[in-house]
């Protein structure tokens, strides 16, 4: 079998990181609009970097590896990682009330391991 090359995602949070990860000469696509970015994930461009975050969630990723960036950090979004100290973790949605990588965004998960001041 041939080895496949892996889809990698990169969500900015800031134009910093959106200009970091695009210059780090891996060659990756940047998309600024919501249709574009959807559009470079359904047919497999690999690597990705857009500041739609609206894309952000386990559904839509689907097989891509994903990143939450925020100027020169980049955080991998895994599916089990820890979010806060007492154990609330980062899961599927499993109905449509469950929440889901950018709902934790929105509510602040994510804003110690990425830096982000309030």
């Amino acid at each position: 079998m041939a080895n496949e090359k892996k889809k990698v995602i990169y969500f900015c949070v800031d134009s910093e990181s959106f200009t970091i990860q695009i210059t780090k000469g891996h060659n990756a696509t940047g998309y600024v609009t919501y249709q574009e970015a959807m559009h470079g994930m359904s047919i497999g461009v690999t690597p990705i970097v857009t500041s739609q975050m609206a894309l952000m969630t386990f559904y839509q990723i689907g097989d891509y590896e994903a990143y939450i960036c925020y100027q020169n950090k980049a955080i991998k979004i895994e599916e089990g990682m820890q979010l806060d100290e007492l154990g609330y973790c980062l899961s599927r949605p499993s109905c449509c009330e469950d929440s889901d990588i950018l709902d934790c965004f929105l509510s602040g998960y994510f804003d110690k391991m990425l830096g982000i001041m309030d």
